[in-house]
């Protein structure tokens, strides 16, 4: 009872352990910037810098 416990352990694991190397990345894209104000964007009422409404 022991091994077949342990092998089902082991198995569990083994699977889980192949999900998650198989997901996805998600894409992250992070934007920095110095000296930008709320009302610099367009999409904020800004005229200087064109963004997507």
């Amino acid at each position: 009872m022991l091994k077949t416990r342990m092998r089902s352990i082991l198995l569990a694991v083994a699977l889980c352990a192949s999900f998650a190397a198989h997901a996805a990345k998600p894409n992250i894209v992070m934007i920095m910037v110095d000296d930008l104000g709320y009302s610099d964007l367009s999409s904020f009422g800004g005229n200087d810098i064109r963004t997507p409404a």
